[in-house]
């Protein structure tokens, strides 16, 4: 029976998977409790974040001062609400605490209407672009309008809880064929919320266990699956929309590879502009520089694009401790040489091409990094590629929205030096969007991955505190509209 992904070219890019898919498997069943006592062992190694880096020395601050203009563009009630969030962030005992009322109350689920109201205008507000097609498209009109090139829209809704917790919740768990036919529904309809070269988020693993299962053992997707992803995939090139395939926990990870890599063959095509399909590649990993230049090739001898979106890495909690970078002064530089090793067109170092192996394949990368220094590295090698008139790589830089807006806004402000196209940095937002219910159970996850990160804010909580400052005192150009 021929499936829409045919198995046997599928298997083409799963390569000794079944030995890492065993090594993994036991990081599948980890719960949130068993996440919490992995973050414990983490700790006793180090992993401290770089003291000497500022948002102050990087885009949004350029002249070293406190206060940033670049920030005057956003709206004062967005500068309040962040500065409160990173605030409870970077404290320990406080972000525990707000992890701790924010379980308790997606666990809830029903909540009073003063408490929703609450809770859609302050933390809905702060990082999700709505519940309808005619909010989200408020939302996504209005950082267009501030100068960004675009969102990442991402469908919050994910099937993240077994049959016991939908049973103890009075819930009747879903067939496999229906939650595909959910996840299917939901990323289509973000498909169709999508402007011209936007980018989709998708989650593989919120097609629900079956997908699981498979991607755990690197096999082929099921025929519905594959039917669910053909039409994803159709219906995003049909709009000239870009889809951009998470990264997820290790466990799964081969599995995602070899699924996007067949659907990059596909869709990536020398005829357009653009790639259509990226995978995430996570440079606390220090198998990525390998993977990434294995990839590569694979792109190469395929002849199509690669689309590749680089994070620092999400799942310390629950990906494998020796499996990850001794510090974050190691994951940083991992992350900064392999932009760089993008940016130039260069095999990644360490796997430099060797005789007969030939030229890099077409490449297009997003930058999603909260990161100045990082932000500002990428642009500098982006103007020098131009000034040198060197062939470039197609880049965006990319960060969420509610976050590290002295990033996206310095990033906003920045002219490349050279006399070719682009003369500007191509800045996107990425935001999810659904129900209240969804949004704030899908926030708590994202929290949960994310928990180092958000402890290390306070570089961006120093520019918004300027920021505020600088509206208050009345400086020029300052706006104080809610």
């Amino acid at each position: 029976m021929a499936l829409p992904l045919r198995a046997k070219g599928f298997l083409r890019y799963a390569v000794s998977a079944s030995s890492r898919a065993c090594h993994y498997a036991p990081v599948l069943s980890r719960s949130a409790s068993s996440a919490s006592r992995a973050s414990s062992e983490i700790a006793s190694k180090p992993y401290s974040p770089r003291s000497s880096v500022s948002a102050a020395s990087g885009l949004a601050g350029r002249d070293a001062r406190p206060l940033s203009p670049a920030l005057s563009r956003v709206p004062t009630s967005t500068i309040v609400r962040s500065l409160a969030i990173t605030s409870v962030s970077g404290n320990a005992a406080l972000l525990a605490l707000a992890l701790h009322v924010l379980a308790r109350i997606v666990k809830a689920r029903s909540r009073s209407p003063a408490l929703r109201w609450l809770l859609k205008t302050t933390l809905y507000r702060q990082f999700c672009a709505g519940e309808n097609v005619g909010e989200v498209r408020r939302t996504a009109k209005s950082f267009k309008g501030m100068g960004y090139a675009g969102v990442i829209l991402g469908f919050a809704k994910e099937d993240a809880r077994g049959p016991e917790e939908k049973a103890a919740a009075g819930q009747t768990p879903l067939s496999p064929t229906e939650v595909s036919r959910v996840w299917k529904t939901g990323v289509l309809d973000t498909i169709a919320l999508a402007e011209k070269e936007d980018f989709v988020n998708v989650k593989l693993s919120g097609a629900g266990e079956e997908a699981l299962g498979l991607l755990a053992k690197s096999l082929p997707p099921s025929k519905a699956l594959a039917e669910a992803l053909t039409d994803i995939c159709n219906a995003a090139a049909k709009r000239s929309i870009r889809i951009l395939f998470d990264a997820e926990q290790q466990a799964i990870q081969t599995g995602i590879d070899a699924w996007i890599l067949y659907l990059a063959e596909r869709y990536n095509r020398p005829a357009q502009a653009s790639a259509r399909i990226y995978g995430t590649y996570q440079a606390y990993l220090k198998s990525t520089p390998a993977t990434l230049t294995e990839h590569l090739k694979r792109a190469r001898q395929g002849g199509f694009a690669l689309g590749v979106k680089l994070v620092r890495g999400a799942y310390l909690s629950s990906d494998p401790r020796h499996l990850i970078h001794d510090t974050k002064e190691h994951t940083d530089d991992a992350y900064d040489a392999l932009a760089a090793s993008l940016l130039q067109r260069r095999w990644p170092k360490g796997f430099e091409s060797k005789e007969g192996e030939g030229h890099l394949p077409a490449v297009d990368v997003v930058i999603a990094s909260h990161n100045a220094a990082s932000v500002n590295k990428a642009v500098a090698l982006q103007a020098e590629q131009l000034r040198a008139g060197a062939p470039i790589v197609h880049v965006v830089f990319a960060q969420l929205m509610g976050m590290a807006d002295e990033v996206s806004c310095g990033l906003l402000d920045t002219k490349l030096d050279g006399k070719r196209k682009p003369d500007r940095a191509a800045v996107y937002k990425c935001m999810a969007w659904g129900s209240v219910d969804d949004c704030l159970a899908y926030l708590h996850r994202r929290a949960l991955e994310n928990r180092d990160a958000l402890a290390r804010t306070r570089a961006g909580r120093d520019a918004l505190a300027g920021e505020l400052w600088r509206r208050i005192i009345g400086a020029k150009g300052s706006r104080l509209e809610l």
